[in-house]
């Protein structure tokens, strides 16, 4: 028993420190244990909305595929010459696409950053979209146009009917670019606003239309290789069809534009600048090159590479459409100053 009254008051005042560390511990435990609740629930509620934004992608991109698996089907029916017309020219348009389209990963970058998607801001990046991808577009549908032959005969070394085929089915087939790129402009905008369920239902209904087309086209009314300039006009149709309904969902968002100025063109095109250079060297090259040597092997080789082409975008089809889930949530976290 301590009976100094100077010891006594040294051990109150070590104990009354001894017990504020321990109350100091448990609020910081208890902080921490709030903390991190609160961050499990918010990576939840972000799970959530990712699923909720990508699903419907990843179910119209599946398929947009089985539908181009079925048109390989239906080619290989014609001809080995179709196989190898079909596979080659759109093989080096979808290359040239993913090149040009790079400008919409950088307004899939910025975008969402902005937090009022109807302010002058977002739309005049909306606008700057449009006006250079219409514009890339259409210096690329009259380069195909004016030099499909020529670019057939010197990369592909087609020649003779092979060549007149391939250059009547990408004379139709260029006007895709066009009308992709436009794809691409409205369906990002219906994105980063959310409306992906819209993106599906599109999706699934042109699909639709370009299966009904082709079978009318290219099974009933047509003979010959000449059955693969009407699966060209089918995918070209259901394309225009699919641009129109999405202009349609964004009516009002278009009819504001009238009175902007779409000025940030240039910031979009030097942001891709970098995206540009890394598809051109890591896919379309690869790609042209590769497809290019196929091609001269036979067209039973092409084939087969064909069908695997088409099952592994299958298998890979989802993370594409996660990993833009993720460019629209990530920018918009950005916008709102959320992220850690």
């Amino acid at each position: 028993c301590i009976t100094d009254p100077e010891k006594v008051r040294q051990a109150e005042f070590f104990g009354r420190r001894r017990l504020a560390v321990f109350f100091c511990l448990r609020r910081n435990n208890l902080f921490s244990s709030v903390e991190g609740l609160l961050k499990m629930n918010q990576n939840r509620n972000l799970r959530n909305e990712l699923n909720t934004f990508s699903l419907p992608l990843v179910g119209k991109n599946i398929v947009q595929l089985i539908v181009e698996f079925w048109l390989a089907v239906v080619s290989g029916h014609i001809s080995a010459n179709a196989i190898a017309v079909i596979g080659t020219v759109d093989g080096l348009l979808y290359s040239l696409i993913g090149i040009l389209g790079s400008g919409t990963v950088s307004y899939m970058i910025y975008a969402p950053r902005v937090e009022d998607k109807h302010s002058p801001a977002a739309r005049t990046l909306f606008k700057s979209l449009l006006l250079l991808n219409l514009g890339l577009g259409v210096l690329f549908v009259s380069l195909g146009l004016l030099f499909s032959g020529a670019i057939l005969k010197g990369i592909y070394r087609f020649d003779g009917e092979l060549l007149e085929l391939g250059n009547r089915y990408m004379r139709i087939s260029s006007w895709h670019i066009l009308l992709t790129l436009c794809v691409f402009s409205l369906s990002n905008q219906l994105k980063v606003v959310k409306k992906t369920g819209a993106v599906f239902r599109a999706g699934v209904f042109s699909s639709g239309v370009q299966l009904a087309l082709t079978w009318l086209l290219a099974v009933q009314l047509l003979t010959g290789n000449e059955r693969i300039l009407g699966i060209a006009c089918a995918g070209l149709t259901s394309e225009a069809i699919l641009c129109l309904y999405y202009g349609w969902l964004l009516r009002d968002e278009l009819a504001a534009l009238r009175s902007i100025k779409g000025e940030r063109w240039l910031f979009l095109l030097k942001k891709s600048g970098i995206l540009f250079l890394q598809e051109l060297l890591e896919g379309s090259v690869f790609q042209v090159l590769l497809t290019a040597a196929l091609v001269r092997l036979g067209g039973l080789i092409f084939a087969a590479y064909q069908v695997c082409r088409t099952l592994t975008e299958i298998f890979l089809a989802p993370m594409f459409m996660y990993c833009s889930g993720l460019l629209v949530l990530i920018g918009e976290k950005i916008g709102k100053q959320e992220l850690d």
